[in-house]
């Protein structure tokens, strides 16, 4: 019995399937990548138990002339999706550069119509939200750890953005998405970089290689 591919596009349900005619309306209804087409005939059509045909085309892939028809209107229908998903970017694009949100709405925010165009979008905060991450930030400004902090608002029963408990993920994506996190140099220095480029134009005037530049300025005593 032949089996639709169109609707089972994925390898898995392909390669379950009893039938040994494959079927599409469309060669670009099997797949709109080239690879993906390939990787999946290789797998399930190339040892001939069974066969694919695109009814429109009226194409049957069990000969080379129909398998490169084939080939040549995939690089058609890859062309298509790429073009779709250029202007779906550079439409979500435009959205953003205009001053309106288009996306994922991040937490502590809500959606309301822009005022002077209500078919766009704007973020304003909400209340609710806010207030939740205040409690967290205030937490992590009393310099308590990542768990220490979930473990907290487990305990004052305020119900996460997911899941259901506060876990040290959640918390250090808060902090890493809302610039509360503190940076610290990986070493402290006594010094600039003027003075240290100065210290080391002075030993080099005074003969000593590179070498002993550097061992002297990491054993300075």
């Amino acid at each position: 019995m032949p089996t639709d591919i169109s609707a089972n596009k994925s390898k898995g349900t392909i390669g379950r399937t009893e039938g040994t005619i494959g079927r599409a309306g469309q060669s670009g209804r099997i797949s709109r990548s080239i690879r993906h087409f390939c990787d999946m005939y290789e797998q399930h059509f190339a040892n001939g138990a069974k066969e694919l045909i695109a009814i429109r085309e009226a194409i049957r892939l069990d000969s080379a002339l129909g398998r490169a028809l084939v080939n040549i209107l995939l690089v058609f229908a890859q062309m298509e999706r790429e073009a779709t998903g250029e202007r779906v970017k550079e439409t979500i694009a435009h959205i953003h550069r205009s001053g309106y949100f288009f996306g994922k709405v991040p937490f502590g925010k809500k959606t309301v119509p822009a005022p002077e165009n209500p078919r766009y979008r704007i973020l304003v905060p909400e209340p609710a939200e806010q207030e939740v991450l205040a409690e967290v930030k205030k937490l992590l400004d009393e310099d308590r750890g990542l768990t220490e902090v979930a473990k907290l608002m487990n305990e004052k029963q305020i119900a996460p953005p997911q899941g259901s408990v506060w876990t040290k993920s959640l918390i250090y994506n808060f902090r890493e998405r809302n610039g509360w996190h503190k940076r610290t140099p990986h070493n402290a220095r006594s010094h600039s970089d003027e003075e240290a480029k100065a210290r080391m134009g002075e030993l080099r005037k005074n003969g000593h290689t590179y070498q002993q530049v550097a061992n002297i300025l990491n054993d300075p005593q």
